[in-house]
């Protein structure tokens, strides 16, 4: 396995810290570019005291915050640091090295890698499922891992990290990236997903190359492996133990709900869709939010409802057959409704 090295003076370079910043500004929330608008009026002075910082191994990230975020009657803690600075650094980092580390990941590994959105997911397993022949044996199986941000070992995720990069200042500086939170890491900060993309990238080479799992895809702590023909649920039971071992071995757990089942059971519940080998639909706590917003929509046809019907016209397009569910709605187009606002 090739390591990345020499990454560091490009990392920390005035341009790319310049190109970072104005990526960092652009991601941030509008309450919160104040920080990044106060770091601009010194842009040039920053950003060489930033640099020197960095090519110093002085720099160290800010106390963080936190906000607490319900999704769906879920509680979930985001912690970030209200410092443009640290953003800048992040940034910095993803865009060097994050795209070098990409090129290493497996294809079908999703989320906060450009280009390999849910959406790219979607349709990688649509085509992998509507491959299998009708008449063989399909099983899945599907996993998810326990608290997983917030059970990342420091010390397992710093031998991940230096195993593929071999510039010692680059380890150091994603170390102290990694010291700076206490419990894991934390979900707020932009390098998180790319830590662990590279965290679990060991077990995705392995499913793929010494298990050959013909179908694995995986978004952030999802792990789904689709096997078919005759010995596919013993090949994925063989899989599932070293799941269990690696992760163990990352001090990861598994939740209990992982499970092998044939396809024709219920689907393969992922990515927010239910997939079956010929079609695609969507969840029934989707459809029943769908169908709240619409009558919201019916008895109240503001521009707000109107938004809200166009973000879940976003998730209904890429199911099977959306204009024919759309109209068992509606007698006319979402863009026809639009015009009649």
């Amino acid at each position: 396995m090739k390591r990345i090295g020499n990454i560091f003076d490009e990392i920390i370079s005035i341009d790319n810290l310049r190109l970072a910043h104005f990526e960092a500004k652009s991601s941030r929330k509008p309450r919160r570019r104040k920080g990044a608008e106060r770091f601009e009026l010194n842009l040039e002075e920053n950003l060489k005291r930033l640099h020197d910082e960095l090519a110093n191994e002085t720099w160290m990230m800010h106390p963080y915050r936190c906000m607490v975020r319900v999704e769906r009657g879920k509680e979930r803690e985001i912690f970030y640091s209200p410092e443009h600075e640290d953003s800048v650094v992040q940034h910095a980092i993803l865009r060097t090295l994050g795209r070098r580390l990409e090129k290493t990941f497996v294809r079908d590994v999703f989320a906060s890698i450009p280009g390999r959105g849910t959406h790219d997911g979607v349709m990688r397993v649509k085509r992998f499922l509507q491959s299998v022949p009708r008449d063989v044996p399909c099983y899945i199986g599907k996993y998810d891992i326990r608290k997983f941000y917030k059970s990342i070992n420091h010390d397992a995720l710093k031998w991940s990290v230096s195993a593929k990069i071999k510039d010692v200042k680059v380890v150091r500086l994603i170390e102290r990236i990694i010291d700076s939170h206490a419990d894991g890491i934390p979900i707020g900060n932009s390098i998180s997903p790319m830590l662990a993309n590279l965290h679990l990238s060991k077990l995705d080479h392995a499913a793929k190359e010494i298990f050959r799992i013909s179908g694995y895809f995986r978004y952030l702590d999802d792990i789904v492996a689709i096997e078919f023909g005759a010995d596919a649920k013993r090949k994925l039971k063989t899989f599932a133990e070293y799941l269990k071992k690696h992760l163990a071995w990352l001090n990861l757990e598994l939740k209990p709900n992982g499970q092998i089942f044939p396809i024709e059971r219920h689907g393969l519940d992922f990515l927010g869709y239910v997939f079956t080998r010929s079609k695609i639909r969507v969840r029934k706590k989707t459809e029943r939010r769908f169908r709240r917003a619409v009558r919201n929509f019916k008895s109240k046809p503001t521009v707000r409802n109107r938004m809200t019907l166009s973000s879940y016209w976003g998730i209904i397009k890429w199911i099977s057959k959306p204009e024919q569910f759309w109209f068992t709605f509606f007698n006319n187009h979402l863009t026809e409704l639009e015009v009649s606002l």
